[in-house]
């Protein structure tokens, strides 16, 4: 599958936000991470609407997902 530029870059931006995303923010007794990984999990979830708009397969972006979340799969919908 041969991507736009733009697309590439915003894929690789994507990785590098999924690899440095607190996955377990949820579970965080101060708010301040609590709300910093709820907002870093909101961008993930646009930047994943605007990949998926652009013609990106859902199934590679869950596949990405599955690679650096450490709940592997659970509820993916949820995560980002």
């Amino acid at each position: 599958m041969k991507l736009k530029p733009e697309l590439t870059n915003m894929l690789k931006e994507y990785i590098d936000r999924l690899s440095t995303h607190d996955w377990t923010y949820m579970y965080s007794d101060d708010y301040r991470y609590y709300d910093e990984g709820y907002r870093q999990k909101q961008s993930l979830t646009n930047l994943r609407s605007v990949l998926l708009s652009e013609g990106v397969p859902a199934e590679l972006l869950d596949g990405l997902i599955s690679l650096y979340s450490p709940f592997h799969g659970e509820n993916q919908e949820d995560v980002a």
